[in-house]
Parts: C-alpha cells; structure tokens; sequence
C-alpha cells in the first residue's frame, strides 16, 4: 500500500517520477519475444516466463498509471506547498509590520528632537552672530580691542551635511517608494 498522492510532497512526488521513469525505460529495454525465444530454446519453463512477463506488463501498467496520477497531482501538491510558504511570510510579515510602526515611532520621535537640536543650534549661532555684531559695534566706537568672538561654527556638524543629503533625504524619500515586485503589489502602510 502506498501513500495517497494527495499527501505527497512535491519533491516526493518528482523523486518517485524520476524513479517511474528509470523503471520504465528499464522495462521498455526488455524485449520479451526474445526471452521467450530463449527460454523455448534452451528448454526452460515457458509458464513460468509468461507468468513472469504478465507480471511485469501488470507492474508497468501500475507505473505508467502511478505516474499520472502523481503528474496530475504534481500542480496540486505545488499549490498546497506555496500556500503553506505564503502563510509563513505573511506571518513574518505581520510581525515585521508591528516593528516597522514602532521604528516608525522612533524615526519620527528622533527627527523631532534632531530638528529641536537644530533649531538650538541655529538660535546659538544667531544670538551668537548678534553678541559679536554688538561686541564689534562697541569696540570700534571705544577704542577697544575685538575680543576673540564670532558666529559659532562646528566642523563635526559640518561634517554631517553630505550623509544628510544623500542617506536622510533619500531615506525620508524611499518612505513612501512602491516595491515592485509583480502586477498589483503595493506598499503597506504601517502608519495612518
């Protein structure tokens, strides 16, 4: 007794195909005129031959039906099999998709506190500019010399105007970017 072919894997299922196959070739091979030849011939048990050749007609019968039956099946056990896969991405999908509104949380949570941050800096670097357009103000109608002041800069935030430009923008950017990856998929919105 064999397993119900609807509960066959696919790759169960093309193994015990390629399986037939070699059989049947094997079988297609024998020419069973020629050993009933041999065996009137030599002498040998005809009945026993015959019974041996309708056995083996009887054998290749049940193999070329086998493996219909699993050809036919085959599409069926692909479908089963990809809906099981497909359920186990949309699984991880949905978990992924609770992480994503979370980072989505924290991005927006982070760029609000790096534009406080640099709306400080701007206003230091204002108050500063107007100190020192004062400070100067002051020394040239005194007669005083210009203590060491200016517009605060920073080389360490300067640094940081290329990655802004090309990972923040294109990364705010590609937040609403479609992936593509067949006719009708869209992107899935985490956030409202």
């Amino acid at each position: 007794m064999t397993a119900p072919v609807k509960h066959l894997s696919v790759a169960d299922i093309e193994a015990r195909i390629v399986e037939i196959s070699a059989k049947q070739e094997e079988h297609s091979r024998r020419d069973l005129d020629a050993e009933l030849r041999d065996v009137m011939r030599s002498g040998g048990d005809i009945d026993a031959l015959e019974n041996a050749h309708l056995d083996a007609e009887r054998q290749s019968r049940r193999l070329r039906v086998e493996r219909q039956a699993l050809e036919a099946d085959l599409p069926l056990a692909k479908k089963r099999e990809g809906e099981t896969l497909t359920r186990d991405k949309v699984d991880q999908h949905r978990k992924l998709a609770a992480d994503a509104a979370k980072a989505v949380d924290r991005v927006v949570s982070a760029w609000e506190a790096f534009v406080s941050a640099l709306d400080a800096w701007d206003e230091l670097r204002r108050r500063s500019a107007t100190l020192t357009d004062e400070a100067w103000s002051i020394s040239q109608s005194n007669g005083v010399e210009m203590p060491t002041m200016g517009k605060f800069t920073s080389e360490r935030i300067k640094a940081l105007a290329p990655q802004t430009h090309h990972d923040i923008v294109d990364r705010l950017a590609a937040a609403e970017g479609q992936h593509q990856v067949g006719f009708g998929v869209q992107g899935y919105r985490v956030d409202s």
